[in-house]
């Protein structure tokens, strides 16, 4: 998953790269988002079934 422990050091290293990250989960993402999110990440909470929320999410994502 994401929000483990490997998924959380990538993310941390591509903000401090500049890049854009979108973390989902389809659970609360708690204490992960409470440490990424002022870092500049975004999380989005989506039901992994769901292909019209993947699409939608998908959309909202930042260009480039």
């Amino acid at each position: 998953g994401g929000l483990g422990a490997v998924g959380r050091h990538l993310a941390s290293s591509f903000l401090t790269a500049g890049a854009s990250v979108t973390l989902t989960t389809r659970r609360d993402a708690g204490d992960v988002a409470a440490e990424l999110v002022p870092l500049g990440a975004s999380v989005v909470t989506w039901d992994g079934l769901d292909a019209t929320a993947l699409a939608e999410m998908v959309r909202a994502l930042p260009a480039g």
